[in-house]
């Protein structure tokens, strides 16, 4: 895992429409105009976590040099923060996100915090491994789950 560089621009874009297309595809969208939509929504989901999250950051997932995904975090005194990550259709299932999470689990283990994540109820492939991982619902809306991990448990 790096940090994101401007080079990685491109790479983002694919990743944040990798990561919606399967949500929105379907009748009535020309794939032109769903990949505008896709651009659109990206932009609006960065700029959202850019102001609830200042200092958050972002790396770009490799495996053996290639890049995979991309993760973004943020660490405060009481706790860490999995905003997201996102792995490309073609790389999932294969032990990575499990890898990452688990050494953000560690390090908050190390310095006695929470790790801390909201994920869509839709979302079950994550739900189901954030469960696995050990993460309990402190929070629900009608849309999402608010989870953490803690050691303390």
């Amino acid at each position: 895992m790096r940090t994101v560089t401007e080079d990685d621009r491109d790479f983002i874009a694919r990743v944040d429409a990798g990561t919606r297309e399967e949500e929105f595809a379907g009748p009535g969208w020309s794939p032109r105009r769903l990949a505008e939509f896709l651009k659109m929504q990206a932009v609006f989901q960065r700029r959202a976590w850019e102001l609830r999250f200042p200092g958050a950051l972002q790396f770009i997932i490799e495996d053996d040099f290639e890049k995979v995904g991309r993760m973004i975090t943020a660490e405060y005194d009481d706790r860490l923060v999995l905003i997201d990550i996102a792995i490309l259709p073609a790389h999932r299932g294969r032990g990575i996100g499990s890898l990452l999470i688990g050494d953000l689990i560690e390090r908050a283990v190390e310095t006695r915090k929470k790790v801390a994540l909201q994920v869509s109820k839709n979302n079950l492939r994550a739900v189901g491994l954030y469960r696995k991982l050990g993460f309990a619902v402190e929070r629900e809306t009608e849309s999402d789950y608010s989870m953490t991990y803690s050691a303390e448990r």
